[in-house]
């Protein structure tokens, strides 16, 4: 291999990867950057040998570059959470001395919550508050790796 060419290639891989990082050009004086900015080239230049070695057996003959920019576009969302996380207990309330900060409702009478977990706990809180729920609201919690079903009063 040319060496030319082999630094070529390998600012080019460096060029590649911050720009699918989306990092913007730094210009470097100090020597310890100037060694990092290499230990950084050369090591995108591995990875997209890299990558171009297990994608080229697999049938992928496109260019690294590319392929890595069509992945950049693909978007994963997340489940939406079906828990809500106690992040504050105050003095007083009537939570104090059940809830801890960093219990996890998980859901209430025994069920998980099925959809919007602050809809579904309004929904028992006004259930609990009824005559008919006489004032017991049982949610299933979690903590410390323990699940359990408990009503506060």
């Amino acid at each position: 291999m040319n060496p030319t060419k082999g630094l070529l290639d390998v600012e080019e891989a460096f060029c590649e990867l911050k720009s699918y990082l989306e990092v913007r050009p730094i210009h470097h004086r100090r020597p310890d950057r100037v060694v990092n900015h290499v230990r950084l080239c050369f090591l995108a230049y591995w990875l997209s040998a890299r990558l171009g070695g297990e994608w080229r057996p697999k049938g992928v003959s496109e260019e690294v570059p590319r392929v890595l920019r069509h992945l950049q576009t693909i978007r994963l969302f997340p489940r939406p959470r079906r828990q809500i996380e106690i992040t504050k207990v105050a003095i007083g309330s009537p939570a104090d001395g059940i809830s801890k900060v960093g219990d996890v409702i998980l859901g209430f009478a025994g069920k998980v919550f099925s959809y919007d977990p602050r809809t579904e706990l309004g929904k028992a809180q006004t259930v609990a508050e009824s005559e008919a729920g006489a004032g017991d609201l049982v949610l299933t919690r979690w903590r410390g790796g323990n699940v359990w079903t408990k009503c506060p009063k």
